[in-house]
């Protein structure tokens, strides 16, 4: 790469302009709404009350963890795999406060961690300061997804830095470091699981046998730590994984409008067809279709195209999707950004593919379609759309993926 200083390649330019415009837009609309009196959700964005809900509302529960009790108390059940026990106990264990704190300081270390990593690979890429600071920031300042779930105190941005870990290390060619980090952080939600599949497109056996086990021990480990007992632990986590079902998934209310999974957009467009038989079509035509796609494409295509698509999968494919999950899209953002000032020649689709993650990142929950929420909707849509995109164009060049995928094959 010439030592000259470069400018942002125009796909970049593009994103930072519609990211830039979108969110200007969105948030003026909310503050003129406000202006003139228009209810919620047209004056703000976010939930309007209940702030921090998502952080306190197993606080009570945890103080029957150990105890049959924990799964069959009333109130909301605890709806996570297993080991978002542990998370969330570690939390908890500082006090209702002091946890929302460490919460809080674990975010901004994660954050100021990923600024700088960013703002350094972008300085060696020969960027200027001002654009190698001024384009993490801006990613930052305009991130919906980030407000949202710290509006919210949802752990699931704890998860989302977890899995991001885990997909920076495999660009780095740090195999069996992602291996156990998708692993751990994958069995705290499952769908992330999908990201193993990359392990298999370049014949890294190992290291998905060990990803694998790294998330099975993280279960079996979380469930004795759970108890009473393992059979007891066991049958309350997919209890409270079928309560979720049946409270998200098999509705239709008003969370619909932050519901952005395939299945959600069915089920409002196939009225005639009893939900549960639905949802048991969808995850089997579902099951049948990737394993399709996998092999046809997705295997063939360059690292980032598999990383932004498994990760798609796993955030657009679930029964019930909401807008924390789209924080797992930053990881193979970041890695389409360094594509992008790599490749010595414009890449196609990238271009659409990054306006397509601008207007991922921007509020739409003032969006509304025969009385209720459309903003999940139109980010389905726009998940598949990239999704669709990332199929087609392989986001590839000899100085970017390429030479990644030289680094992957020689690591195994």
């Amino acid at each position: 790469m010439s030592d000259a200083i470069r400018r942002l390649p125009a796909e970049l330019l593009l994103f930072c302009r519609v990211t830039l415009w979108a969110s200007v837009a969105a948030w003026s609309l909310a503050f003129i709404a406000g202006s003139v009196g228009l209810p919620f959700p047209y004056n703000w964005p976010m939930l309007s009350t209940d702030a921090l809900h998502d952080y306190w509302n197993y606080i009570d529960r945890f103080k029957l963890l150990h105890t049959s009790a924990f799964f069959t108390a009333p109130g909301y059940p605890f709806t996570y795999p297993a080991p978002a026990v542990v998370l969330y106990k570690f939390l908890y264990f500082f006090g209702m406060s002091g946890g929302f704190l460490v919460y809080l300081i674990l975010i901004l270390a994660a954050l100021a961690f990923a600024f700088m990593r960013i703002r350094d690979e972008l300085l060696l890429r020969g960027l200027p300061k001002a654009l190698a600071k001024g384009l993490p920031l801006l990613i930052l300042v305009a991130s919906y997804p980030i407000i949202f779930c710290i509006q919210r105190g949802n752990l699931e941005i704890l998860i989302a830095i977890g899995l991001a870990l885990g997909t920076w290390a495999y660009w780095r060619g740090q195999t069996w470091r992602a291996a156990i980090l998708w692993g751990v952080f994958g069995s705290m939600k499952l769908y992330p699981l999908l990201l193993l599949a990359i392990f298999l497109s370049f014949r890294q056996y190992r290291q998905f046998f060990v990803s694998i086990l790294a998330g099975v021990t993280t279960t079996f480990l979380s469930l004795l730590y759970i108890g009473p007992d393992l059979r007891t632990a066991l049958a309350g986590i997919l209890g409270g994984l079928d309560a979720f079902l049946k409270l998200y998934s098999l509705k239709i209310d008003y969370w619909i409008g932050f519901d952005h999974s395939l299945f959600a957009l069915l089920k409002l467009n196939l009225r005639n067809i009893p939900l549960p038989a639905l949802l048991h079509g969808y995850m089997l035509t579902l099951a049948v279709v990737m394993l399709a796609l996998y092999f046809v494409r997705i295997r063939k295509l360059p690292v980032a195209n598999q990383l932004l698509i498994l990760t798609i999968a796993s955030i657009l494919l679930p029964p019930t999707s909401s807008d924390y999950t789209l924080l797992q899209l930053y990881a193979p953002f970041i890695l389409l950004v360094f594509v992008a000032i790599d490749a010595r020649e414009r890449i196609a689709g990238l271009a659409p593919c990054l306006v397509l993650l601008a207007l991922l990142f921007t509020p739409t929950n003032f969006y509304f379609y025969s009385g209720h929420g459309a903003g999940g909707q139109i980010k389905c849509l726009l998940l598949l759309g990239l999704m669709t995109i990332a199929l087609i164009y392989p986001f590839s060049s000899e100085s970017a993926s390429a030479l990644v995928e030289r680094e992957l094959i020689a690591a195994t």
